[in-house]
C-alpha cells in the first residue's frame, strides 16, 4: 500500500513539473496569412495600433483582465492586421487575425503590441488555472508572435500584469520593466539580461530596483542609487542608457561624472524628463537638484552620439536655475534648434544656447486657448512640417490643434493662431486610450462597446461644425456577442 502511495505521488508531482513547464513554453499555431515585407519598416511601436510597411497591426479593442483567453476564441481584444489603400486608409475588407489571445497590461502606457524582427510582442493574462479551477488571470504572460500569424510562444510568465514593455521603431531588442527591475530580451538567442545590476562594493544582491524609466527612440534611459557611495546613495543618482539598436549599456550621468573626478564637490540628484531622438543618437532633457549646493538647479540638455554615450560638460544646456516655477513634463526639440518645453498649458521656448527665445522684446511663450492655470492640458506629439509647426493635444475631451510657428526658408515666425477642434471621441480610458499615425487616429471607442476604431483627420478646409461629432468608423472584427449589444443600442436610440 505505502508502495502504491509513493508512485501515486511520483506521478503527481511528474504531471505537475509537465503541466509548469508546459505552461511556461506554451505554443500554438494556425494557418498563416500572407505577408508582403519588401521595403517594411516600424511606426509607432508600442501603440494599440503598430504600422509595418502597408499594414497596419491592431489591437481589437479593449476586453479587460478578466475575459476569456483561450486561443483562438478571442475576438475583442486579439492582435490583428488591416492593409492600408492607397490614401493610407485602413481596408476593412483586409482585416485578418493575427494573434487571437487577450492583449492586457496595467500600464496604459506601454500595454500595446511592439514588433521586433519577425514577431509581434505583447503581454497577456495567463491561462493556467489554480487549485480551485480558476484562470489565473491576475498573472501575465509576455508572448510573441510571427507577423504572418502563424506561430505563437511565450517568452516569460509574470506573477502579474503590471509590467511596461518597449522597443524603439526599428530595435534589435526588446526591453520590460518588472517589479521595478528592468531587464532586456533579445529575440535572436532568446537570453535575457538584468539591467538593473547592483555598484555597491559589497552588494547583498546583484538586483537593484530603478528609481525612474524613460524611453525614445532606441534607447531606454533609466536612473538608479549609487549604492557604491554607502552614506549618500539616495542622494546620487546614476543615469543608465541602454541602447536597443546595439545591445550597449552604460553609465552616462552620476556625480562623479559630474565633477569629473573623486572628490564628490557636489552630490546631484538628476531627474530624467524626456528622451527625444537624434538621427545619431539621442537628446537627453533632464532636471537636477545639487546636495547642500542649490546654485546647480534646474532643467538641462545633453546630447548623446549613438557611437559616444559620453557625458559632455562643455555641450551641456542649462534652461533654468530651478525646477519648481517651470515644472518641465514633456519637451520637443526643432531643426532650428529651439527647445519647446511643456508645462500644464503652457509652451516656453528656448535656443540653442538655452536662452529664452523673445518675440517683441518679451519672452515668447504659448498658452492654449480655453485654459487657465488650474487646467491642464495633454500634449499628444509636436508636429514639424516644411510650412509650419503644431501641437496635437487633448482638452475637455476632444482632439484639438493648434499652429505655433509659420517657417518660411527657415525662418520661425510665431502663428498666432486660434486653436481648432477636429474631433471629439469617447475613447476607453481603461487602456491606451488612442494612437495617430499618418493623420489617422486608431483608439477604442467607448460608443462601440470599446471595439478599436479609427479617424482620418480631415486637412483645415474640410473640418466643419459637424466634424467634432464624428464617431469614426469600425476597423477590426466584432464578436457575436458584441454585435448583438450594438444592435441593441443601436435600436433603442434611434427610437
Amino acid at each position: 500500500m505505502k508502495r502504491i502511495l509513493k508512485i501515486t505521488l511520483a506521478c503527481v508531482l511528474l504531471v505537475g513539473m509537465i503541466c509548469a513547464l508546459a505552461a511556461c513554453s506554451e505554443k500554438m499555431s494556425q494557418k498563416a496569412v500572407s505577408l508582403d515585407k519588401t521595403g517594411a519598416s516600424v511606426q509607432n511601436n508600442g501603440g494599440m495600433a503598430v504600422k509595418y510597411g502597408k499594414y497596419v497591426y491592431f489591437v481589437n479593442g479593449y476586453a479587460g483582465e478578466s475575459a476569456a483567453n483561450e486561443y483562438g476564441q478571442v475576438v475583442r481584444g486579439a492582435i490583428m492586421r488591416t492593409t492600408l489603400d492607397e490614401k493610407g486608409e485602413p481596408d476593412y475588407k483586409s482585416v485578418v487575425t493575427i494573434a487571437p489571445k487577450n492583449v492586457y497590461g496595467e500600464d496604459k502606457t506601454h500595454s500595446g503590441i511592439y514588433i521586433v524582427g519577425d514577431h509581434v510582442y505583447y503581454n497577456t493574462t495567463s491561462t493556467d488555472k489554480n487549485s480551485k479551477r480558476e484562470y489565473k488571470t491576475t498573472e501575465g504572460v509576455i508572448m510573441r508572435t510571427t507577423l504572418d500569424g502563424s506561430k505563437t510562444e511565450a517568452v516569460k510568465e509574470l506573477n502579474d500584469n503590471d509590467v511596461i514593455l518597449y522597443a524603439g521603431d526599428n530595435s534589435n531588442y526588446l526591453v520590460y520593466a518588472f517589479d521595478n527591475y528592468l531587464y532586456a530580451y533579445d529575440p535572436k538567442t532568446g537570453k535575457i539580461d538584468l539591467l538593473t545590476k547592483s555598484n555597491a562594493k559589497n552588494p547583498k544582491s546583484e538586483e537593484q530596483t530603478y528609481v525612474a524609466v524613460t524611453f525614445g527612440g532606441d534607447y531606454a534611459v533609466y536612473t538608479m542609487y549609487n549604492y557604491a557611495d554607502e552614506s549618500n546613495y539616495s542622494s546620487d543618482y546614476i543615469v543608465w542608457a541602454f541602447d536597443l539598436k546595439t545591445g550597449e549599456h552604460k553609465a552616462i550621468m552620476s556625480s562623479d561624472i559630474y565633477n569629473g573626478d573623486a572628490t564628490r564637490s557636489v552630490l546631484y540628484t538628476t531627474s530624467v524628463v524626456d528622451v527625444i531622438p537624434e538621427s545619431d543618437g539621442f537628446t537627453l532633457y533632464y532636471s537636477k537638484t545639487g546636495k547642500d549646493n542649490e546654485s546647480v538647479n534646474g532643467f538641462y540638455s545633453q546630447k548623446f552620439a549613438a557611437s559616444d554615450l559620453t557625458f559632455k560638460k562643455e555641450t551641456e544646456v542649462r534652461y533654468t536655475y530651478e525646477t519648481t516655477t517651470a515644472a518641465y513634463t514633456k519637451f520637443a526639440k526643432l531643426s532650428n534648434g529651439y527647445t519647446l518645453a511643456f508645462n500644464t498649458n503652457k509652451i516656453d521656448v528656448y535656443d540653442a544656447s538655452g536662452n529664452k527665445v523673445k518675440n517683441n522684446n518679451a519672452d515668447l511663450r504659448f498658452t492654449f486657448q480655453g485654459s487657465s492655470d488650474s487646467v491642464t492640458v495633454t500634449p499628444i506629439n509636436f508636429v514639424e512640417k516644411d510650412s509650419e509647426v503644431y501641437v496635437n493635444y487633448i482638452y475637455e475631451n476632444s482632439f484639438r490643434y493648434i499652429k505655433l510657428f509659420n517657417k518660411d526658408n527657415g525662418t520661425f515666425t510665431p502663428a498666432n493662431e486660434n486653436m481648432i477642434k477636429f474631433f471629439s471621441a469617447k475613447y476607453c480610458s481603461d487602456y491606451i486610450s488612442y494612437d495617430i499615425i499618418d493623420n489617422v487616429i486608431y483608439y477604442c471607442s467607448e460608443d462601440l462597446g470599446d471595439n478599436v476604431a479609427y479617424f482620418m483627420i480631415p486637412t483645415l478646409s474640410e473640418i466643419t461644425s459637424d466634424t467634432v461629432l464624428d464617431k469614426g468608423k469600425i476597423l477590426g472584427k466584432i464578436s457575436d456577442e458584441d454585435l448583438v449589444t450594438l444592435v441593441q443600442e443601436s435600436s433603442s436610440e434611434n427610437k
